[in-house]
């Protein structure tokens, strides 16, 4: 049996165009000749799109796209993340209780509705805002395979008084799937892959983790998501990783979760990691807005030139201007400094 890992982004807000990709995947994922298709976090409605998810109509939509996705899951099971409410449980803000959930649909059917457990509430994280915790863990089987389904936080359950991850095992999964909305700090990947490998190892189950990729607004600034979805053996091994910021999709053999393969030896982050989370960063803000032209102030020094350079790379050389503003205190060195740096880079300097 073949299960597909839909590593994708999603705009926060756009639920429409997100339903259609969502869509679009699923039916080359059966093409592929896929049983199972996952979907990261909150694909439907995109994982940041904070206050939007305290408007009623905006929930309503977001559960219209996924009763359509539905109708496309004929032949091919489906686990997508979406937000769910609970219509006769009223919240303090006098809305229905919402849920960050996971639906898994099978043959035009909703076979199951899972609930993130543990709420992030700390760092860049702020679901307390918007969710309530889970309704319980529940497994659910398919052709023969109990799935674990579980959501980003309740992967990290080590601080956390219920751990989900042995909860979904003691209740008979033979897989965990991990479906998240992970940003990219330095070092960050490897740290999922150690707790991945330590709860692979301590219950004795594969474990999919499908992160979701691109970059959203948030409450701190940008968030840059950086793919990099994980697939572990049964010993522990990382037999598939994949790309970095980057939509893709790809295929294993569910067998092959249970075979011996050698154990994938990736590189830790990199200086080359930062510079491609902070130009893919700069390159969605500027198309989100609409915006075309950077304008940097060129003083010659290091910071300058290298946001001149993330900036000439991110958005291509006729669309940064440089500007060198003079002034009586402003040495010579920084002058031909920066005209030095504007010509290795090709870009317009303005004094």
């Amino acid at each position: 049996m073949k299960l597909a890992v839909a590593q994708i982004s999603t705009a926060a807000g756009d639920i429409s165009g997100n339903c259609e990709k969502i869509i679009d995947l699923i039916k080359k994922a059966k093409d592929k000749g896929a049983a199972i298709v996952i979907f990261p976090e909150l694909a439907i409605p995109g994982y940041l799109s904070l206050d939007l998810m305290l408007y009623p109509k905006y929930i309503e939509e977001n559960i219209e796209a996924l009763n359509r996705i539905v109708n496309f899951s004929k032949g091919i099971l489906v686990i997508v993340g979406f937000i769910d409410q609970d219509k006769d449980k009223i919240g303090p803000d006098h809305t229905p209780l919402k849920y960050n959930s996971a639906a898994i649909i099978y043959n035009q059917k909703i076979l199951a509705i899972c609930d993130k457990t543990l709420l992030p509430d700390y760092d860049v994280f702020f679901e307390n805002r918007y969710f309530s915790t889970g309704r319980g863990r529940k497994v659910v089987g398919f052709k023969g395979i109990n799935l674990g389904v579980q959501i980003c936080e309740d992967l990290w359950d080590e601080n956390y008084p219920i751990k989900v991850s042995e909860d979904l095992v003691n209740k008979g999964a033979d897989i965990l799937i991990n479906i998240s909305g992970s940003p990219f700090y330095m070092g960050k990947r490897k740290e999922r892959e150690n707790l991945i490998r330590k709860a692979v190892l301590k219950y004795k189950v594969p474990f999919v983790y499908v992160n979701t990729v691109g970059t959203q607004d948030g409450y701190d600034g940008e968030l840059v998501f950086d793919g990099q979805s994980m697939v572990f053996g049964k010993r522990g091994n990382l037999i598939l990783l994949g790309s970095k910021f980057k939509d893709e999709i790809f295929l294993f053999d569910y067998e092959n979760l249970f075979a011996k393969k050698e154990n994938l030896d990736i590189a830790d982050d990199s200086i080359e990691d930062l510079y491609l989370a902070l130009t893919q960063g700069l390159k969605d803000y500027f198309q989100r807005n609409k915006f075309k032209k950077a304008f940097v102030g060129i003083s010659g020094g290091i910071d300058s030139a290298v946001v001149a350079a993330l900036a000439k790379d991110a958005l291509g050389e006729e669309n940064v201007h440089g500007l060198c503003m003079i002034y009586k205190f402003t040495s010579d060195e920084s002058i031909s400094d920066s005209k030095i740096l504007a010509k290795n880079l090709n870009i317009k300097l303005e004094e």
